[in-house]
């Protein structure tokens, strides 16, 4: 109960959850991004959704604890109510982001552009070099070139932090 939803990047094709989730999340965006109606909306109410958003993790907080348990959850009501509150929040945190972003960052800036620019080709050279050697890895095990060389930590690992 307490990790989430689990992330697409176990095998080469997502599971389920993580499909109807990053595909919920994206397909909201890419429909929101032209509505200047509705992101006026997240502008003007981000207080709203950040006193929402601070409830429902507060609640979601108390009913799993602080430590991960990593036992399954029991299907009871309560359950149903940490799920219930922790989808309300997960969408009142995205929605106050946005909010508060559009408060804070809608004009335009050219350090901004710049930062924007260069983490979208750190990111896009990240996943190129994480991809080529990560997956293989765990398609072929150890017998694969990239794992010989790089060994249990290969080196786009090593470079942009991950384990």
């Amino acid at each position: 109960m307490w990790f989430g939803v689990p992330t697409p990047d176990q095998s080469l094709y997502p599971n389920l959850a993580a499909s109807l989730s990053c595909g919920g999340g994206f397909l909201f965006g890419w429909l929101l991004q032209r509505q200047i109606p509705a992101l006026t909306v997240l502008q003007q109410n981000w207080r709203r959704n950040f006193a929402i958003a601070i409830a429902s993790s507060v609640f979601c907080l108390h009913h799993a604890g602080l430590t991960p348990a990593f036992d399954a959850a029991a299907h009871t009501y309560s359950t149903l109510g940490f799920a219930y509150s922790y989808c309300i929040g997960a969408w009142r945190w995205t929605f106050t982001i946005i909010g508060l972003s559009m408060r804070l960052f809608s004009g335009a800036s050219v350090v901004r552009r710049y930062i924007s620019d260069a983490s979208y080709w750190i990111q896009s050279l990240r996943d190129s070099l994480f991809g080529e050697t990560h997956m293989p890895c765990r398609l072929f095990g150890e017998t694969h070139l990239p794992c010989r060389l790089f060994g249990e930590t290969h080196l786009p690992c090593r470079l942009f932090g991950e384990t």
